[in-house]
């Protein structure tokens, strides 16, 4: 039976306790108690069912010694009345996340709390970023933070030569931890404010006919000298598997022979950009580029990234070549695809980027019709790439009339049902 709480009633309390726990409630207000400890520990706390739910919500007040009847009784009345209008007084406003003190501290909770959700490769480039733009801010407090000294740093690293881009995805980074932890007003929003932010020019960059028709030249020469006597680095296998798939960097240079299934390569969603996971087929040549199969935890290629972009740089560097990027091969792969006639969402479709068409999200979702497409352009593409090779009368190629074919595979794919590959 609840009891009308009183001094008296504190004083019945077992000091040293009872060795087991107990409750104490009491009527004045109804809902708040006293729970004893099984060692005599006393604290108050409030338990009443909150409107629009079943059963009882319990909150613990604070300790007996610390804090008097009255005090606890104020406090249970205010839980009380929140409860009434079906509010969960164990949420209130005062009790709202603390924000972390440094920014340092900020982005690495940031990081810690959402590691299952970001891939690997994201949290190394908040690292990065963080560290190559406010390494000095690690142990700065948050609030002191202000718009002047975020306008001050932009300007200073945009002075320093580093690329407009660059910056930007710097203070994006930022700005995404200062949001994730509720920080208003966000003070990276006054470079916008401001009219700050300069967007550098979007990257056009694909490689041409005749660029292409060069490495596919290099590929068939293998590492032997040129007609130059200049020692050409054999990358050129995993170019044109570049070229020949419009796969990121981070999806080949980490594809290993345990992702090859069954006649496709599969990127799984862990290492896919956006977390799809996607799988090709080894139409025709990609066979014989591939080569080999060896243990299921050898690299397909055998380069790490940094091993890459080493042999990548010779390669331009003997050959002569314009500059270009990994992610221009992507960019190859979409032109030319759309040379041979296919349309944005098929290209869409092959380069594994999100539809926001509903019928394609909703009904379109199995593999069958996909595949028979991938085959098709895919193979379509190859056929492309050996026109330009081989040219046509009207052709300046001067290997329009070398019989040199692309390597013949050297094992079968399975059958699709319309025969694409018949």
């Amino acid at each position: 039976m609840p009891e009308h709480l009183t001094q008296r009633t504190l004083a019945r309390l077992e000091p040293e306790g009872t060795g087991k726990r107990y409750f104490v409630y009491g009527s004045n207000p109804v809902g708040l108690g006293i729970e004893v400890s099984a060692k005599g520990k006393a604290s108050y706390f409030v338990e009443i069912r909150i409107k629009g739910r079943r059963s009882a919500t319990r909150k613990k007040i604070g300790s007996v010694d610390l804090i008097s009847l009255s005090d606890a009784q104020a406090e249970a009345k205010a839980m009380l009345g929140d409860a009434a209008k079906g509010i969960d007084f164990r949420y209130s406003a005062q009790e709202e996340e603390i924000k972390p003190e440094t920014v340092g501290y900020a982005l690495k909770q940031h990081l810690t709390e959402k590691r299952h959700s970001l891939r690997d490769s994201t949290i190394r480039d908040y690292q990065k970023t963080f560290n190559n733009c406010f390494s000095d801010w690690r142990t700065l407090p948050l609030q002191q933070l202000t718009k002047k000294r975020v306008t001050d740093r932009y300007l200073e690293l945009r002075d320093s030569g580093k690329s407009s881009d660059y910056v930007n995805k710097a203070f994006r980074n930022l700005s995404s931890t200062l949001s994730y932890y509720d920080v208003e007003p966000n003070p990276i929003r006054a470079l916008k404010q401001k009219g700050l932010r300069q967007s550098g020019k979007a990257r056009e960059r694909f490689l041409s006919q005749d660029e292409i028709v060069q490495i596919m030249q290099h590929h068939l020469i293998g590492s032997k000298r040129d007609a130059k006597g200049t020692k050409v680095p054999k990358i050129t296998r995993i170019f044109m598997f570049f070229m020949l798939t419009g796969l990121r960097a981070n999806e080949v240079i980490g594809l290993k022979w345990k992702d090859v299934q069954d006649g496709y390569f599969i990127i799984t969603g862990d290492v896919a950009k956006n977390k799809k996971p996607h799988k090709m087929p080894l139409v025709g040549s990609l066979k014989s580029i591939v080569g080999q199969r060896k243990k299921d935890d050898d690299p397909v290629f055998g380069y790490t990234q940094s091993g890459y972009r080493t042999a990548k740089d010779k390669f331009l560097e003997a050959t002569k070549m314009a500059h270009f990027t990994t992610h221009d091969f992507r960019r190859t792969f979409s032109e030319h695809l759309n040379l041979c006639g296919y349309s944005e969402l098929d290209i869409a479709v092959a380069n594994n980027q999100s539809s926001t068409n509903v019928t394609k999200k909703h009904y379109l979702g199995g593999e069958l019709a996909k595949a028979s497409l991938q085959v098709k352009m895919l193979t379509d593409l190859q056929n492309q790439f050996e026109f330009y090779f081989h040219g046509d009368s009207k052709s300046n190629n001067p290997q329009k009339k070398v019989k040199i074919r692309m390597q013949k595979p050297q094992q079968s794919m399975p059958k699709y049902r319309n025969n694409i590959l018949q």
